[in-house]
């Protein structure tokens, strides 16, 4: 059972349940694949021409598998940022819910530490969308939400923000109505 499910008012229904964009997944595939094609690249004769002349140049001893020693080295550390980017695109997708429901807003982010921000709909003065081009091509934006006496930190890469937006307007007008 999701967070947002969980915290239901009596009475109170989701109007639309949004996500995050699987892009905040694309650094840690791009990390992974330059790690892989660092460690699995071996073209030793042009390893042996790169060691040959930085060692006529600086007089230090370099051979081929000292240059490989340090191939490795470098696929490691990029695997490691890769591990990193890889633990956080996945928190971040799996561990974030936001909705919109016919009395409040809520989002909730974090897996360890909880994170919850709501809002009131009738309490609503503003909601901005921000689309770059790629967002655009894609269909994902970044969402901030701001209401009497402040506003929520921008949600970053939310799937389809326009029609988020145009149910979040909904249910403010539908509010100042009654």
């Amino acid at each position: 059972m999701s967070y947002v499910s969980k915290t239901l008012l009596p009475g109170e229904k989701i109007v639309l349940e949004a996500h995050i964009h699987w892009i905040v997944l694309a650094s840690a595939f791009f990390s992974w694949c330059v790690a892989f094609i660092i460690f699995y690249r071996h073209d030793y004769g042009m390893v042996a021409r790169f060691a040959e002349s930085v060692s006529n140049v600086t007089m230090i001893p370099l051979t081929v598998d000292t240059l490989m020693l340090y191939q490795r080295g470098a696929a490691i550390l990029v695997g490691l940022y890769a591990i990193i980017q890889t633990r956080t695109g996945c928190i971040r997708y799996f561990c974030t819910e936001f909705a919109v429901t016919t009395e409040r807003v809520i989002v909730k982010t974090g897996l360890l530490t909880l994170d919850t921000h709501e809002l009131n709909v009738n309490r609503v003065t503003s909601l901005n969308v921000d689309q770059s081009l790629l967002g655009r091509m894609l269909n994902y934006g970044d969402i901030t939400v701001e209401g009497m006496g402040g506003a929520f930190t921008p949600i970053r890469a939310v799937v389809n923000p326009l029609q988020f937006r145009r149910y979040m307007l909904t249910e403010v007008e539908g509010s100042k109505i009654e």
